[in-house]
Formats: structure tokens, sequence, C-alpha cells
């Protein structure tokens, strides 16, 4: 019969009985406490005699120094194992989170792509549709940012919808040299000022494995350790 080990959120306290064949599997990574809805480490179990884990190594760099998260800092960058869930703090300024994390699912191409747009947007939204890449994360937001991303929302939604307003009645009124261009510039502005200011992170690079992402707050980005190791003598 399989040994069981309590692993215990450090949220909450909710225990889990996991067999040491999960624990196997399944350790160093970060799950979600089904009572708290707060990341939690799940610990690896020991073997006797054996030697320190393999240190992973990134596709862009050289060996590196994973913590059990798959969660680390590149300059202001996030370097992320797709699907980890990160540090259950504000991504934006390492607040207490507001809130259970909050699930993406982010996408990403090589920006040389954008140039066929000027081929056709169906020829560039077709290819970029086959070669971009996905990737999931979890992040928390503090009680202030999620504010400011409703907010935005919010902006955006009105703003584009008082654009549309502009342009329908505009077009149907003497005066649409006037209020034609006034409702594109405010849809168009409201529209993208919206998506801006509702982007917590975005990525700069997604491969088979990891994403990059930028958009943290320098203490937040603090707490995770360096995705290149610590500084060593004569390197």
């Amino acid at each position: 019969m399989s040994q069981t080990q309590t692993v215990t959120c450090g949220h909450c306290g909710a225990g889990y009985p996991l067999a040491h064949e999960y624990l196997v599997l399944y350790g160093g990574q970060s799950t979600l406490c089904t009572q708290c809805k707060q990341p939690f480490l799940i610990p690896s179990p020991p073997t006797p005699g054996a030697g320190p884990p393999p240190v992973p190594v990134l596709a862009y760099s050289g060996p590196v120094y994973a913590p059990a998260a798959g969660v680390w800092r590149d300059g202001k960058h996030i370097v992320a194992v797709k699907g980890a869930a990160l540090p259950g703090t504000c991504v934006k300024c390492n607040a207490p989170a507001d809130g259970p994390p909050m699930r993406r699912t982010l996408y990403w191409h090589h920006p040389a792509l954008y140039a066929l747009i000027f081929a056709g947007i169906l020829i560039y939204a077709i290819v970029a549709l086959i070669v971009r890449q996905k990737g999931d994360i979890s992040l928390c937001v503090c009680k202030k940012h999620r504010s400011r991303r409703n907010y935005a929302i919010l902006i955006g939604w009105v703003g584009s919808l008082g654009g549309l307003t502009l342009i329908i009645y505009g077009a149907n009124s003497n005066m649409a040299e006037v209020f034609i261009p006034l409702g594109i510039i405010l849809f168009l502005g409201t529209l993208i000022g919206g998506i801006i200011g509702a982007r917590l992170l975005s990525p700069t690079k997604i491969d088979t494995q990891y994403l990059w992402l930028r958009g943290a707050g320098p203490d937040f980005l603090n707490t995770l350790p360096d995705a290149r190791g610590p500084a060593t003598a004569g390197a």
C-alpha cells in the first residue's frame, strides 16, 4: 500500500493526503487550494542517498537555479513555466491579493509577422492564428489595481460605445464631417486605452515551455529568484 504524506496549504491550513507516487510526479510544482483558492507548493519527497535534483535549462540561456514554483525574474521580465501559478501577491505592487488568483491565457507571435499587414489584414490574421504560441498563467492583484483594471475596462466600453454613437449620428446628420471623425477618434482612443489599462502582464515571448512576461512591478519582481542563478566568481 502506498505511503501518504499530508500537505497543508500555507494560507488556510487545509490538509491534503497525497500518495508518495503523486509527490514524485508533481513535487516542486504549485497548485491551487480548493478551500481558499490560493497557490501553494507541493513538496518533493525525500529520496535517501540521492543527490540534488537536476537544474533545468531554459531555452534562451545557460543553466538556471529553478524555484519550486517554476517562476523566475530576468531583469524586468517574469519567466515562468507554462501553467505556473505566480506568488499570491499583487503582480503590480506585491501587496496582499484581493480575491482568488486569475487564470489567464496569453498569446504571442514574432513581431516580424506584423509586416504581413501590408499584404492584407486577412492574410496576417490567418498566419498569426497558425503560428502563434499560447500559455496559461495564474496571477493575483491587490484591491487598488483590481479597481484600476475594472475602471479601465468600463472606460473602454463606455467610450467605444459613445464613439460608435457619434459615428452613426454623424452619418445621419448634415455635420458628418465633424461627428464622424470625432466618433472614430473617441472609439479607437478609448478602446485602445481600455485594452492597455486592463492588461496586467503582456508576453514578450512564448515558446513550447516558457513564457516571458513584462508589466510586473519591481517590488514583486524582487521576490523572485534570478533566472540566471547567483553570480559566479570569474563569470
